[in-house]
């Protein structure tokens, strides 16, 4: 399947005024790289950790309160074990602290099958 997005992203520019053609190409440059890392990463914590004899742990904070910490640790164990072709099996959920007191954490204790 063809990429689109340089396609796009040619035909948005070329409908800009000639000094703006720049800016519409570095808006959507930023737009385009940020949105992905953004959805990969639901919190700064969320680093997996090797606990040895094929357990892992992965540590997600709740910044606003509007997501739970639980569902963006799991969502890390699946990405995780996604890159290796296998799925995560939940083993257990941990108590957890995050950089500031107004957040919610947990860590998540998990293999790879």
């Amino acid at each position: 399947m063809k990429c689109i997005a340089p396609y796009l992203t040619t035909r948005i520019a070329e409908r800009m005024p000639r000094n703006r053609q720049w800016l519409a190409l570095a808006v959507i440059g930023v737009i385009g790289a940020g949105l992905p890392l953004s959805m990969l990463t639901g919190c700064a914590g969320t680093k997996v950790k090797d606990l040895g004899d094929g357990q892992h742990s992965v540590s997600a904070c709740s910044d606003s309160g509007l997501t739970n910490p639980q569902v963006t640790a799991v969502r890390a164990a699946d990405n995780y074990c996604g890159k290796f072709g296998q799925v995560s099996v939940v083993e257990r959920f941990e108590p957890d602290r995050c950089p500031t007191a107004e957040t919610s954490a947990t860590a998540l204790v998990f293999t790879c099958r």
